[in-house]
């Protein structure tokens, strides 16, 4: 699959006040070591929760539906997944990997777009990489423009992806991923 472009970074997407109010209830839910599915456990160090809030999910699904929209990806989505609060803090990373399955789930549904939401500033490093490897090279886009209080990157999951690790305060970030059928 060619896609022209394999992000779209999206500015002001929830107020201050609403990303503050998601780290207050990121928290309150209690955070956990972050796990992967499939893999080595060393490409990851950060903590997470699970928010399970139908009204935020919805409204975070119309807006990657807008930019699958905008972006001409035009995939067909149909429901988010549970949203995942994660907190990196000092060399917190999450190496290169897609958010992909290798099968689809029991409702026959994929991951198709993955998004986040970047919930606080107070943090260096910690940059968000996205890839499309090429046999020829390795084309690494980094969102170069630190993203800001309720900004939010969206992508197709089958992108290779990585966050870099943090070298001072703590990042705070919404993630998400929007399913949909198999491609055919």
């Amino acid at each position: 699959m060619f896609l022209q472009e394999v992000f779209k970074l999206s500015h002001n997407v929830l107020s201050q006040e609403q990303c503050y109010s998601i780290i207050d209830l990121g928290l309150a839910e209690g955070l956990q070591n972050a796990d992967i599915d499939s893999g080595n456990s060393k490409n990851r160090r950060s903590k997470v929760s699970w928010l399970k809030d139908k009204k935020l999910s919805m409204l975070l699904f119309s807006e990657v539906s807008k930019v699958n929209k905008l972006m001409n990806w035009n995939f067909g989505l149909v429901k988010p997944e549970p949203l995942q609060f994660s907190q990196y803090k000092l060399d917190d990373h999450y190496n290169w990997h897609i958010d992909s399955h290798f099968n689809p789930y029991d409702n026959g549904l994929i991951r198709k777009l993955s998004f986040s939401l970047i919930l606080n500033t107070e943090y260096t490093g910690g940059e968000l990489e996205i890839t499309v490897p090429n046999p020829k090279n390795i084309n690494t886009t980094i969102v170069y423009e630190k993203p800001k209080v309720g900004d939010m990157i969206t992508f197709p999951s089958h992108i290779w992806h990585k966050v870099n690790p943090v070298k001072s305060g703590v990042r705070m970030s919404l993630v998400g991923w929007i399913l949909g059928r198999p491609f055919v």
